[in-house]
């Protein structure tokens, strides 16, 4: 089996993977993360948390996470539409 071969799965997998690029990883950040390090650590989900949860701005958190999602959908379709520029199937 050759790359040519399955390109198409390669394409349509980069395609699904680039809307998980914004989520992060809330669990190994928020778990590692102390006093000194807050600054350097902070990722969209442990802001979304933080705001959402502990400081019980509710809007400001529910506003964060529809960014997040927003642009991980811009990031998808984006991808499918230079993929089929490319010549490719995409997903849609």
């Amino acid at each position: 089996m050759t790359l040519p071969c399955i390109r198409s799965t390669i394409v349509t997998l980069l395609i699904m993977n680039l809307g998980k690029m914004m989520q992060g990883s809330f669990e190994r950040i928020y778990a590692l993360m102390n006093t000194k390090a807050t600054e350097y650590t902070t990722t969209i989900p442990v802001l979304v948390y933080r705001w959402g949860i502990e400081g019980g701005k509710f809007s400001e958190a529910t506003a964060l996470g529809l960014f997040q999602s927003v642009s991980g959908l811009i990031l998808v379709l984006l991808a499918d539409y230079i993929a089929k520029r490319l010549g490719e199937d995409g997903l849609i």
